[in-house]
């Protein structure tokens, strides 16, 4: 009998431990996503979609479109790997894309929406959404001009003269452990996430959002 239900709770215990890892297997390839709209692409491949994180910090409606000139597939997925709700649709023809729309009423905590491409297209895509949550435009990568980095990669702005940036000019990063930027203006990615990096020249100031990818 010992026998028996150690062999049932073992069975258990390894059933868990396969639902976690379908669960939680996303979360680190996760986009955190606050605002505007996001463009890539993604290849037909059923176990590589893309997902973007985002967070709700009250109740509220999402709403979501992802334009894709391919069939698509969209998911909402909460924290616990649990579909919410998903859409498919068909590439239309006649325009060259799939539009796929949702409106959810969801409580307020962290959720996943997952995109697939399902046809034989290119999977070139626009996604976007609007949600209850508290991102400023220190945060929101639609507030600002974007650019789009991988980690370790550098990129001047253009705020050296002569090796020597002028006086009058200050640069920083709202975000140092996203990506980091010198007197020179040189920004540096760092690890995936979002930050904005502010030039500041006498009263006039200009911001950048950096997407580390």
């Amino acid at each position: 009998m010992k026998r028996f239900i150690s062999i049932i709770v073992s069975c258990i215990i390894s059933s868990l431990m396969c639902f976690s890892a379908y669960a939680f297997g996303f979360e680190d390839e996760a986009y955190d996503y606050t605002s505007g709209t996001v463009a890539k692409s993604i290849v037909y491949d059923e176990s590589s979609p893309h997902y973007y994180k985002i967070v709700l910090t009250s109740d509220g409606k999402l709403d979501l479109k992802v334009t894709m000139d391919s069939n698509v597939l969209v998911k909402i997925l909460d924290e616990d790997g649990e579909k919410k709700d998903s859409i498919s649709v068909w590439i239309d023809y006649r325009t060259g894309l799939a539009v796929a729309t949702m409106n959810k009423s969801l409580a307020k905590g962290t959720y996943y929406i997952g995109i697939w491409n399902t046809g034989s297209n290119s999977g070139e895509y626009k996604f976007s959404a609007t949600f209850p949550s508290n991102s400023t435009d220190e945060t929101a990568a639609g507030a600002y001009p974007a650019i789009y980095l991988s980690s370790g990669d550098s990129i001047g702005l253009g705020a050296v003269v002569s090796n020597t940036v002028r006086d009058d000019v200050t640069i920083s990063t709202s975000n140092r452990r996203v990506a980091k930027v010198n007197s020179y203006g040189y920004v540096t990615a760092v690890k995936k996430g979002t930050a904005v990096i502010t030039i500041k020249y006498g009263r006039t100031s200009t911001k950048l959002c950096v997407v580390v990818e």
